[in-house]
């Protein structure tokens, strides 16, 4: 059996983001039966859990809390008896999550770990430091095997061409074609696609040509980017709106969520979606690859996206979203009361966490924020005096 689990654009903002929603995907597909001091370990970053138990105040908290993970993993690979994972887009894991995976690698037993096995999918040259210490040392001891990805040359591209095009190129034409589109993509896949996708609206072969070559000559690092904001353009106005609070909502979009934020019946905004998933910008509650939703996100108007994160953040609000995504869109909105309060949240959670440095900084910012409230609702001065109580803490 295997499971297929990506990280998204966003997570590394979130201290144990990544971790979190792959733990649920696990349960989900393999529940499995836990001792009682996992599960309330795993609550720390996993409420549904049941309790959140008191802080880590010590390094053998924190080293308890990475077994209780590393146990759950083992669990879960005893119930499937193997284990195939395939981990995509690792480039935007959170630093907490990849750490905690480390741990269990030097945790578990080999035997266990033999019978597992993981195929992670990143973009070259944008991992972290510290990723790719790991995939260097994980490389370096033959415990893993680094595969290079070339672009696709001239010649793939004809043969693709060929094997896919429903138009009646001759070989000539394919091989003019390939050419430039190798030059136009830099032979990316995806690129590829995108471009194809672009040029295929136009109804005619010659139309098509003529656009390559006057395409041809922008630069290489627009090019793809122009074609993916030409096709959103071409969206219907309800398909684009979604397609933007997507974005907004990233990690937590789900369509009910979008259609509270949209404040639409959820029924006629069905089109929409429908829409968005035949031109091949959404699927299964997210973007097809990250360059859709980075160019998305970068077509919203700066004025419409502070607006988008408020309405987005009183939605995972009522929704019951945890303290970091609301932290999130609190400064994405620029609501000072709403980054205030749940600043503090999530310090404190970072804190419980021992995530000193980090939590000093939601403290920080918090503090801020503080400074520019003429007026605070008399229940929050209670957790402006924590303030002071945890950044003694964290020195």
């Amino acid at each position: 059996e295997y499971f297929v689990l990506d990280n998204r654009p966003g997570d590394m903002a979130i201290p144990y983001s990544s971790l979190s929603r792959h733990l649920r995907i696990l349960f989900q597909r393999r529940p499995v039966t836990l001792e009682p001091w996992v599960k309330l370990e795993l609550a720390r970053i996993l409420p549904e859990m049941g309790e959140i138990p008191a802080p880590i105040e010590s390094g053998q908290g924190k080293l308890r809390f990475l077994q209780a993970i590393a146990e759950t993993v083992k669990a879960v690979i005893d119930a499937n008896h193997s284990l195939l994972i395939l981990h995509d887009d690792v480039q935007f894991n959170d630093v907490q999550s990849s750490e905690a995976t480390e741990f269990m690698l030097t945790y578990l037993d080999i035997e266990v770990l033999m019978r597992s096995r993981a195929l992670n999918a990143h973009r070259t040259g944008e991992l972290n430091p510290e990723g790719q210490k790991r995939l260097a040392q994980s490389v370096g001891s033959n415990q893993g095997v680094l595969i290079e990805l070339a672009p696709l040359n001239a010649r793939a591209l004809q043969t693709w061409l060929k094997t896919s095009s429903r138009s009646q190129f001759g070989a000539e034409d394919l091989s003019n074609l390939a050419k430039r589109l190798e030059r136009f993509t830099g032979g990316n896949p995806l690129f590829v696609l995108e471009t194809l996708k672009e040029l295929a609206d136009l109804e005619h072969n010659q139309v098509f040509n003529a656009q390559l070559f006057e395409i041809n000559s922008l630069p290489r690092s627009s090019k793809v980017f122009q074609v993916i904001a030409r096709r959103i353009e071409r969206l219907s106005k309800p398909a684009k709106d979604l397609l933007r609070v997507a974005a907004i909502l990233n990690q937590e979009y789900t369509f009910e969520h979008a259609a509270k934020v949209l404040e639409q019946n959820p029924l006629p905004l069905a089109e929409a979606s429908e829409e968005l998933e035949v031109h091949g910008f959404l699927q299964d509650n997210r973007f097809t690859h990250d360059l859709l939703f980075e160019t998305t996100l970068a077509s919203i108007p700066k004025v419409a996206k502070t607006l988008l994160h408020d309405r987005v953040f009183r939605v995972l609000k009522e929704a019951g979203a945890g303290s970091g995504v609301l932290f999130v869109h609190a400064l994405g909105s620029q609501n000072h009361e709403a980054i205030y309060t749940y600043g503090l949240l999530e310090g404190n959670r970072l804190s419980g966490l021992s995530e000193y440095a980090l939590s000093r900084k939601c403290f920080d910012i918090a503090e801020a924020s503080f400074l520019k409230i003429k007026q605070l609702p008399s229940d929050q001065f209670g957790q402006a005096n924590h303030l002071s109580r945890v950044e003694v803490k964290s020195n």
